[in-house]
């Protein structure tokens, strides 16, 4: 599951490559180092996901790679709601970042239980909602870790 703290901040640059369910991926221009980057990134998946050491499946300090498996839950439970879960792989270079984001199955109510409506989601114009939810939530997401704060910044 993923907890999340909000901040209202403009971001830097962002160029967008792919915005498009189920892929999502950016390239963030920042002032930070690649080390920075990856300080920053590592602390914020520490914070965020509450359990970061079941969610992280790479962390490679050299390469400034981290790579997670997660669950976000968009909506309000029980009514209207998509548990979206996803594998986010954010690389670090100095003064950039890639963010890549590709959902991988989508499970909520459809009539008596939970199920997976994956498929219906990669219809046009389904779950409009879900699909924006989501593209603010990774917008949150790339503000967060910008705004980090660890003992490597200036």
């Amino acid at each position: 599951m993923l907890s999340m703290m909000c901040f209202s901040v403009e971001m830097d640059d962002v160029k967008v490559i792919t915005s498009e369910f189920p892929n999502y991926q950016g390239i963030v221009t920042t002032d930070c180092s690649a080390k920075q980057f990856y300080e920053k990134a590592s602390l914020w998946t520490a914070l965020v996901f509450n359990s970061a050491n079941d969610v992280v499946q790479l962390k490679d300090k050299e390469t400034s790679t981290i790579v997670c498996n997660g669950i976000v839950t968009l909506g309000t439970p029980p009514i209207k709601y998509a548990h979206m879960h996803f594998k986010l792989t954010l690389e670090g270079k100095d003064n950039k970042f890639r963010y890549t984001i590709y959902i991988t199955d989508v499970i909520g109510t459809l009539g008596a239980g939970n199920t997976s409506l994956y498929h219906f989601y990669l219809k046009e114009g389904k779950y409009k909602w879900a699909k924006d939810a989501l593209e603010n939530k990774i917008n949150e997401w790339i503000n967060e870790i910008l705004q980090t704060s660890t003992t490597d910044d200036e």
